[in-house]
């Protein structure tokens, strides 16, 4: 009977403190979850939300095999392709064939021959090359070495990565890129390969993704002569620390050349040819 005086008199009491500390632990999960997608996977930016774009994207990572990634590279890598389908825009109306220079597993490639099939359902690639060793990477060289200021906070030359990786096949990339049989495909090492282009071929828009000093600079020096007007060329790892040779040949080539070069916060540039 003492007990359930007690109880009657603190019922009420009972009631709001339960009340209150449900309250207070709902907000607290509220706002813990809240902070825990903050870090991982919050969509802030459109390409994020973009169905089209993301569409495209997972059709191409399914279609050629790239490796899942976690949730920051995976940020990165598409601000990077949302990047460049749209920068091909500037150049789609453009007079010139497109160029692919360095593809490991086509994802690349397969996201800009999908985004030229949305306007020409009879596209089958015949103005697209694909130009690679199929071998992965080639050798370093003292310009791919890593500054000395970025060593103590452990970037590495490549990230870690040496001669051969990012290798895959001719017939792997050929499959991937299936529903475009005319993609034009040559094998080698750049820069030497490219002697094997027709020398006539104008080009309209160029995607340089070779990662390396030696390589760069010489697909930037042959493609820069025979661009459009306006067509434009576009350096995957201008701005990476893992790979310093890439802006060293992008900076010694165009101060000589003219044209346009802008920077990207995704590590990206892209050099535009003048309209004259």
């Amino acid at each position: 009977s003492d007990m359930a005086s007690i109880y009657k008199r603190f019922h009420p009491n009972l009631i709001m403190m339960i009340r209150s500390l449900a309250r207070k632990v709902k907000n607290y999960l509220r706002a813990n979850q809240s902070t825990s997608n903050q870090s991982h996977s919050v969509h802030d930016l459109l390409f994020q939300v973009d169905p089209a774009f993301q569409a495209l994207y997972n059709q191409g990572i399914e279609k050629t095999g790239t490796p899942p990634s976690g949730d920051a590279v995976v940020n990165k890598r598409q601000a990077r392709f949302y990047n460049l389908v749209n920068i091909y825009s500037l150049a789609a109306t453009l007079d010139g064939n497109i160029a692919e220079i360095g593809c490991w597993k086509g994802l690349s490639s397969y996201m800009l021959n999908k985004t030229v099939s949305q306007n020409n359902e009879r596209y089958t690639g015949k103005d697209f090359w694909i130009i690679d060793s199929f071998e992965g990477l080639s050798e370093f060289e003292e310009s791919d070495r890593v500054l000395e200021d970025f060593v103590p906070v452990g970037i590495a030359p490549g990230g870690g990565n040496v001669a051969g990786n990012f290798s895959a096949t001719l017939d792997h990339v050929k499959q991937t890129l299936n529903d475009f049989p005319d993609i034009n495909y040559l094998k080698g090492w750049v820069p030497n390969v490219l002697d094997q282009i027709p020398r006539d071929l104008r080009w309209k828009f160029v995607h340089i993704d070779l990662d390396l000093y030696a390589p760069i600079k010489g697909a930037f020096e042959f493609f820069c002569e025979k661009m459009s007007p306006g067509g434009i060329i576009v350096f995957d790892d201008y701005g990476s620390l893992y790979w310093p040779g890439a802006r060293k040949a992008v900076a010694e080539v165009s101060e000589d050349i003219g044209g346009r070069l802008v920077l990207l916060s995704t590590g990206q540039a892209f050099w535009q040819a003048t309209f004259q």
